[in-house]
């Protein structure tokens, strides 16, 4: 007995098994976290009802002649190749859109992204706003700051010190100007900074439509897709990113599905399409798996949902009571579409890859006309829509312009996506209506506005719709809506519902409605988020060891001490100062107020080197215990032995967190 258990000491121990992490559904979301995971050894399983995995990323195809279904818009190439690698042939659209007008066909469209000398003369005959190219340019110049700073902080998350380096300029940017402030309406920006033109205001906030919002709703930071669009790297001295600029897949955005799926399944991950999940399975608030439609159950230790969040959390986990967060009944939704996909026996002239056609109706307002189409495809709440009989803004994408696949030789093919209402809970929308109205409104546009032939509708010899119903019923999209939970200032950042449920455990989300937020690259950066947030809670990846964790601790603590103490000199009347017997900052000799101005920026400093980690980490926090020892030295002897035992208790839980860490 004695030999057999000595026996079987020595014999190796039996490897864990790998966690198991069910995703279920094969969006972008779901297959870049499903890839991430199983790369760092995980056992991953896909679910997806569809027989074809892509989610909202998808084509449609009919005898040479190819669609996108979702996204056509390759934004960020940077965050395409960090999820799928080299596996995606990319190219620039040059131009990145054209944009029509109703007024003034003759003056022909605004082509953004093209020659400066061609905008500049285009812009130069909107007589109506002065010195409109040189506004334009300082509109650039401000959403550039806005997409340095926003991206790596807002989307990102990333407390780096890079990231935090791009600070600084942001704030001087927001605070130099009353139409630079960031949080103000996108309206209300371009209303201070070009007061003359609606039709350059129109210009400048057309792409808050990606977002499903009204420029009225959008925040002026949204700006930033301007710059995510329409700047050249290889032009600017200071590019916001290395990637910004209009880009395509060659092969079309079926190709990006393809990729993600084949990146996910040789990281080792299973995908399974036709394969319904009905609920997701809760013991003792737990999530444990899922149930398949037709009675298959998959356990699990982890279950990430990555389907539409105001329908498939509710839906999915209605049989656990008070499991789901909210049933999304009050939340602000974006827009729905009708999506025509057009075959042409023909080319169409004028067109250009990306293509926007923006509405206008200065017979209701003619102090902006272009408000009408905006209140009508996005009405506020409980506001009654007339779209689309009050004319209404659409996007036109002629792919064969970047990829001449796209289209058989000497045809052309042409996507028209017209934003509509989300659709009512209740059904009651007349969504044929919408159709057989939108139809020849949009057809009449291209010819008036882009000179199309008057023959243009005999030219068609396919044609599919894909109307809000679909997007409803067949992506399980809440409402038809789109691109998910609108990004109006209540439902952005921190009040975007997170990734992780906090009602039961082991349960996450991944996708268009959940933070950061929608479009691909944003997804995909959320995937990424998630998978580190999981592999930590899953064991894939060892802990943080104890001196760093003591390190960010401590970062954090006097990152937000120096902010306080900033805020009492310049806000709260030195109120910190005074009690601790000091008098207050004005009445300080110059030698005490430099002191006082270098606390509260030690602070902040040490809060960026604790996110470097390891010395540097140590060095910031060593300034700012030195700082605030000799800031209490100045006040009294009491206090600096007040100041002097905080730092040695803070030495000594260093050193504690130091051995913890050496026997770890």
């Amino acid at each position: 007995m004695l030999a057999l258990l000595l026996l079987l000491l020595l014999l190796p121990a039996s490897p864990l098994a790998p966690p198991h992490v069910v995703v279920v559904g094969a969006g972008a979301g779901g297959l870049s976290l499903a890839a991430r995971l199983a790369s760092l050894g995980s056992r991953v399983t896909v679910l997806e009802k569809s027989a074809v995995a892509g989610g909202r990323v998808g084509e449609h195809l009919f005898e040479g002649h190819r669609w996108e279904t979702g996204a056509s818009l390759l934004l960020l190439p940077d965050v395409y190749r960090d999820a799928v690698g080299e596996r995606l042939n990319i190219t620039r659209v040059t131009p990145p859109y054209s944009v029509f007008f109703d007024s003034h066909p003759g003056r022909g469209p605004v082509v953004l992204g093209g020659a400066p000398a061609l905008l500049r003369e285009r812009l130069a005959l909107e007589v109506e706003e002065p010195a409109a190219h040189a506004k334009f340019l300082r509109y650039a110049a401000t959403a550039r700051e806005y997409l340095r700073a926003g991206w790596p902080l807002f989307i990102e998350e990333d407390l780096s010190p890079a990231s935090l380096l791009s600070v600084p300029p942001f704030l001087l940017t927001s605070l130099s100007a009353p139409w630079r402030w960031p949080l103000s309406s996108h309206d209300r920006q371009l209303r201070r900074l070009l007061p003359s033109s609606p039709r350059l205001r129109a210009l400048c906030s057309f792409d808050d439509l990606y977002v499903g919002l009204s420029p009225a709703e959008a925040p002026a930071v949204f700006s930033l897709l301007a710059a995510v669009e329409l700047d050249d790297p290889e032009a600017l001295s200071d590019p916001a990113r290395p990637d910004t600029g209009v880009y395509y897949p060659v092969g079309g955005f079926g190709a990006v599905a393809v990729a993600l799926r084949d990146a996910a399944e040789a990281a080792g991950a299973r995908v399974r399409t036709g394969a319904a999940v009905e609920q997701v399975l809760v013991e003792r608030g737990a999530a444990v798996g899922v149930r398949l439609e037709g009675g298959e159950v998959v356990r699990a230790d982890r279950v990430v949902v990555n389907g539409d969040l105001a329908a498939q959390e509710p839906r999915l986990l209605n049989e656990t009571v008070g499991a789901s967060r909210d049933d999304y009944g009050g939340k602000r939704y974006s827009t729905s579409s009708i999506t025509f996909l057009w075959a042409f026996n023909t080319t169409l002239p004028n067109l250009t890859h990306h293509n926007v056609f923006l509405s206008e109706n200065p017979a209701v307002d003619p102090e902006d006309p272009f408000s009408v189409a905006w209140s009508d495809q996005l009405p506020p709440p409980s506001t009654p829509s007339q779209f689309p009989d009050r004319g209404f803004h659409f996007y036109a994408c002629a792919p064969s312009r970047t990829d001449p696949s796209a289209a058989p030789p000497n045809c052309d093919t042409l996507m028209v996506l017209v934003p509509t209402p989300p659709l009512r809970d209740d059904g009651s929308d007349d969504v044929d209506a919408w159709v057989a109205k939108a139809r020849p409104a949009v057809l009449a546009k291209l010819r008036a506005s882009a000179g199309l032939p008057p023959d243009l509708a005999s030219r068609i010899t396919y044609e599919r719709v894909i109307d809000p119903r679909e997007w409803r019923d067949r992506l399980g999209l809440r409402r038809g809506a789109v691109f998910g939970l609108s990004h109006g200032l209540g439902q952005l950042a921190v009040f975007r519902p997170s990734r992780k449920s906090g009602r039961v455990s082991n349960l996450s989300f991944v996708g268009a409605s959940t933070r950061p937020g929608n479009g691909v690259p944003l997804v995909l950066t959320g995937a990424k988020l998630l998978a580190e947030e999981l592999s930590r809670s899953l064991g894939l990846v060892p802990p943080p060891r104890p001196i760093d964790e003591f390190r960010s601790l401590l970062g954090a603590l006097y990152g937000a001490a120096g902010l306080a103490h900033a805020a009492d000199l310049f806000l709260g009347g030195s109120a910190l100062l005074t009690s601790a017997g000091a008098p207050p900052f004005p009445d300080l000799p110059p030698a005490g107020q430099a002191l006082a101005l270098l606390w509260c920026a030690a602070g902040p400093l040490a809060f960026a080197a604790s996110r470097a980690g390891g010395r540097a980490a140590d060095a910031g926090l060593l300034l700012y215990g030195a700082v605030e020892v000799a800031g209490a030295g100045f006040v009294s002897g009491d206090a600096l032995a007040g100041a002097a035992a905080v730092q040695l208790l803070v030495a000594a839980s260093y050193a504690y967190s130091e051995l913890q860490s050496a026997f770890a």
